[in-house]
């Protein structure tokens, strides 16, 4: 049977997968990220980071939780690909948006002196 800390390992790393594979469907358009799953994403490594800290010596005592830590690790590289596609999507969007913004406000101004003319 898993102890304390191993469990806690084994239920983040399930959560993260989870989170994951929201990331990646984002970058795929099959559904969207938003601020709760960034908040979800923020609370399940700050509490690997207490229990890596509080536990330390994981890897090191049993076989098994150096598996789930590894996992882990893999996990979070992925995760760090995965945000920095992301990022550059969202930063693509920004200047799509900034671009419709923009030839709205023209459009607008347009609009506003026709109707001045008429």
């Amino acid at each position: 049977m898993a102890n304390a800390p191993q469990k806690n390992v084994e239920r983040l790393n399930a959560n993260l997968a989870v989170l994951l594979q929201d990331v990646q469907g984002a970058l795929r358009g099959e559904r969207n990220f938003g601020v709760e799953n960034v908040i979800k994403l923020r609370g399940t490594i700050e509490e690997m980071d207490v229990v890596l800290r509080k536990y330390g010596d994981l890897q090191s005592t049993q076989s098994d939780s150096a598996a789930e830590l590894q996992l882990y690790k893999i996990q979070l590289n992925q995760l760090q690909t995965a945000i920095r596609q992301l990022r550059i999507m969202l930063l693509a969007r920004k200047s799509d948006l900034q671009a419709l913004l923009s030839h709205h406000t023209a459009v607008s101004r347009w609009v506003g002196v026709l109707n001045q003319t008429r």
